[in-house]
Parts: C-alpha cells; sequence; structure tokens
C-alpha cells in the first residue's frame, strides 16, 4: 500500500513538472509574429489568385488579389505588406486559384524572443474544377 501511495505520489508529482506554467509561454503570447505565404502554380496555365482574409470576430472576407502568376511561377506574400489588414489581424484566410497552387506558410518571431517558427503546406488536388482554394491559416 506503501508503494502505491509513494507511485501516486511520484506521478502527481512529474505532472506538475511537467506543466508549462504561465510565466514561461507569455513570451509567446505577448510576442510580434510575421506571416509569410510562399505559393507556386503549378497549373497549366497562368493563375488569377485572390487572398481573401477573415476576420476572427465578424468573420467578413477581406478581398486581396495579388497579380496573375506565370505557369511554374512563384512569389510570396507577407502579411505585413497587405495595407487591407492591420498589424494586429486575427483570423484566417484562403489562398483561392483557377489553377493548382502549392502554398507554404511560415510564422516567425520578428523579435527573437521565441525560438519556435511554425510551418504548415496546404495544396488541392488536381480536379475538373474551374478553381481551386487552400485554407492558409
Amino acid at each position: 500500500m506503501k508503494r502505491m501511495l509513494l507511485a501516486l505520489a511520484l506521478t502527481v508529482a512529474m505532472a506538475f513538472t511537467l506543466m508549462p506554467s504561465a510565466a514561461s509561454a507569455a513570451s509567446a503570447y505577448n510576442t510580434a509574429f510575421g506571416v509569410s505565404v510562399t505559393y507556386q502554380n503549378v497549373g497549366t496555365g497562368p493563375a488569377t489568385i485572390v487572398f481573401d482574409f477573415f476576420t476572427e470576430n465578424s468573420g467578413t472576407a477581406i478581398n486581396v488579389p495579388v497579380a496573375a502568376l506565370a505557369q511554374n511561377a512563384s512569389t510570396s506574400l507577407s502579411i505585413a505588406s497587405v495595407s487591407a489588414i492591420s498589424g494586429s489581424f486575427k483570423g484566417s484566410a484562403v489562398l483561392s486559384s483557377d489553377q493548382q497552387v502549392i502554398a507554404t506558410i511560415v510564422q516567425f518571431d520578428k523579435t527573437g524572443a521565441v525560438k519556435n517558427r511554425p510551418l504548415s503546406n496546404g495544396f488541392s488536388p488536381v480536379t475538373a474544377a474551374p478553381s481551386s482554394l487552400s485554407p492558409l491559416f
């Protein structure tokens, strides 16, 4: 019985030591992050590409068209350079195209306080649809 109580006490103690404290996570919540989307047209012709940003609270779409992208060409969009959204933007985005595209999204810390660089990829399978959508973030 004493062994079981000791094992239980050790398990509880280890669980509390492994949980991150609010103080250790505070720098991530208060850090200014930047987001960049790199995308490539892997379709069969020039691509007309539009980014739609959706605000967290209202869900209202902010339509941001970008320059047409030639077949096999790639470029990137720094979210900070989009004048239609504020620097404190919270929400999500969708990239839509009339050609198949692939996209890589990188979030980076502008100050160097956070040593994490989240990355996500999105692409749409080849379909007969006239357009494809890739959720970004």
